[in-house]
C-alpha cells in the first residue's frame, strides 16, 4: 500500500514539474522573444536537450517546429490560436480537473471503506 502511494506522489510530482516547465517554454517563446532554438530554450530552462525537445515534440498544442529553420514557436495554427494566456489557463484548468477526480476517486473508496465497516459489523 505505501509503495502505491510512494507512486502515486510521484507521478504527481513528476506532472507538476512538467506543467511547470511547459509554461516556463511558453514564456520563453512568448513573453522573451527567444529564437526558439532547441539549445536556446534548453538553456533558458535548465534542463538538457533530450528531455526539452521531448516536451517541444509532445506538446503539439502549444508547440511546434518550424521546418525550414527548425526552430520552435508557439503554435498559432491550434486550438489556442497562439493565444498563450489561453494555453496556461488550458494547463492549469486540467490540474485542477485531475485534483477533483483524485479528491474523488478517495472520498469514494473512504465511505465504501466505512459502509464495509459498518454493515460487518
Amino acid at each position: 500500500m505505501s509503495c502505491a502511494i510512494i507512486n502515486f506522489g510521484d507521478r504527481l510530482y513528476k506532472e507538476w514539474v512538467l506543467d511547470k516547465l511547459i509554461i516556463k517554454l511558453l514564456n520563453e517563446l512568448h513573453v522573451n522573444k527567444s529564437n526558439g532554438s532547441l539549445i536556446g530554450l534548453s538553456s533558458a530552462l535548465k534542463y538538457d536537450l533530450k528531455s526539452t525537445k521531448a516536451i517541444l515534440d509532445s506538446n503539439s498544442d502549444y508547440f511546434l517546429k518550424n521546418p525550414k529553420t527548425g526552430r520552435y514557436q508557439i503554435n498559432r495554427f491550434g486550438k489556442f490560436k497562439g493565444d498563450v494566456e489561453r494555453m496556461i489557463k488550458d494547463i492549469n484548468d486540467k490540474k485542477d480537473y485531475e485534483k477533483r477526480m483524485e479528491r474523488n476517486c478517495f472520498l469514494i473508496i473512504f465511505i465504501s471503506m466505512l459502509t464495509l465497516l459498518f454493515t460487518s459489523l
